[in-house]
């Protein structure tokens, strides 16, 4: 007796290995940006954190700013007016607590009719980059005086709306929040 349910239990343990491969477990993944062909972030990309993807400006005091091949470096890779916006994703902090930003940017050249471009990265003080204001912004500044919306969109009429990026901002969204977002 006690012989079958030690058989029993064997045989329903090595059905279970064997039902692995066929059971789906539910998965989630999410893009998130990271340079190719960095070195440096290919080495420290443990110790970076993730900036959330908002836009910033050049903003250095001499009307430019400097990307770097890696924090610290003294290779120049590219010069950049003030006025220039990046979208910042990773930041990095080196051991003089002065953080960085990756940014990857590209060369366009026209070879025989066809344009191609040549990607590289580097890397830009935060302290010469400025906040572009956005609906991040907005949302902070004003934050006590917001009320949630309680009433309803008719989602048949969406044409007939204008999505901005904030209250009062100039920018006009080219694409609609998903359906079940809150508005």
């Amino acid at each position: 007796m006690k012989k079958n349910r030690i058989i029993t239990v064997i045989v329903g343990f090595c059905v279970c290995l064997l039902m692995t491969p066929l059971i789906r477990f539910p998965v989630g993944a999410d893009a998130i940006w990271s340079p190719h062909g960095d070195h440096f972030y290919a080495e420290h990309w443990m110790e970076c954190e993730y900036a959330g993807g908002r836009y910033y400006q050049a903003n250095g005091e001499a009307g430019s700013i400097t990307m770097w091949r890696f924090p610290n470096s003294l290779r120049k890779i590219a010069e950049y007016e003030n006025g220039t916006e990046f979208k910042v994703v990773w930041l990095y902090t080196d051991e003089n607590n002065i953080i960085w930003t990756v940014i990857e940017d590209y060369v366009e050249e026209t070879v025989l009719g066809e344009t191609q471009r040549e990607y590289f990265s580097g890397w830009i003080r935060m302290s010469d980059l400025l906040l572009v204001y956005d609906h991040i912004s907005f949302v902070e500044e004003h934050e006590k005086s917001l009320t949630p919306f309680s009433g309803s969109i008719d989602l048949e009429s969406l044409d007939q709306y204008i999505y901005w990026a904030y209250p009062g901002s100039e920018k006009i969204n080219e694409t609609w929040l998903e359906y079940n977002m809150p508005l």
